[in-house]
């Protein structure tokens, strides 16, 4: 109960230093439990400096939902992408994911990929997987559109 109203008063607080300090405490004080790894997930947003490590503390947290690994191992691969190691977002890429990752997993593997036959590979499975973001369906359409030319 308290590590459920820590949280509660770490998500509502306003001041971002506060609320990190608050979601910092939380991760620390109720480590191994489901509220943990929430706030890591927060935390990875606000304290963009730790990001990788709090994406890993959810990677592998065994109180973590697999929804919340699965959205933790993207966003690191996205972190990797971003400070140009694509050999890194590839390892983190390497595993499935469930279907309603499966779109952003397959993109970020094409986005990492040197290959260009590997990359329109990964493109094709992108746009052949769920979607729920259309903008990533278009963004996928055309970096394929752009591969065959």
């Amino acid at each position: 109960a308290s590590a459920a109203s820590m949280y509660e008063s770490a998500v509502l607080e306003q001041d971002k230093s506060k609320q990190q300090t608050l979601l910092s405490d939380v991760a620390r004080d109720y480590r191994g439990t489901s509220y943990a790894a929430m706030a890591q997930m927060l935390l990875a947003r606000l304290d963009t400096a730790n990001a990788e490590k709090h994406l890993q503390a959810i990677i592998t947290s065994s109180k973590a939902m697999d929804a919340w690994k699965w959205q933790a191992r993207l966003d690191l691969a996205e972190l990797y992408l971003e400070n140009k190691d694509a050999a890194k977002a590839a390892a983190v890429l390497a595993d499935p994911v469930g279907p309603a990752y499966e779109q952003l997993r397959q993109y970020l593997l094409a986005k990492s990929s040197s290959d260009a036959a590997a990359r329109k590979d990964h493109l094709q499975k992108a746009l052949d997987a769920q979607s729920y973001d259309a903008d990533l369906k278009q963004k996928i359409e055309r970096m394929l559109a752009d591969s065959a030319s």
